[in-house]
């Protein structure tokens, strides 16, 4: 396992050389199930980046980042608002 680098991290990445990954695939599968991009080395260079296919999302995850839908969002047009629409002046 000389090279295997299992515990650097960087941000979201994790990286492991190529010689060493058909022995940790199943590890390295794990990591990008759960959303780390694994960086793939060979000779020290980065040729790869394996990450999940979907990224993982939870509901509710924007709250607090995006502003509240205000109250009136969804309420009719008034027929000003109506008539500048149908002129196209919107």
């Amino acid at each position: 396992m000389d090279g295997f680098i299992p515990d650097r991290v960087d941000g979201a990445e994790r990286f492991v050389r190529l010689d060493e990954l058909a022995d940790r695939l199943d590890e390295v599968i794990g990591w990008a199930a759960t959303g780390l991009d694994v960086v793939i080395l060979r000779d020290g260079q980065r040729p790869l980046k394996l990450g999940p296919a979907w990224p993982n999302r939870r509901f509710g995850a924007l709250r607090g980042v995006l502003p509240p839908i205000p109250d009136d969002a969804f309420a009719p047009l008034s027929d000003e608002e109506l008539a500048e629409w149908e002129d196209g002046e919107v």
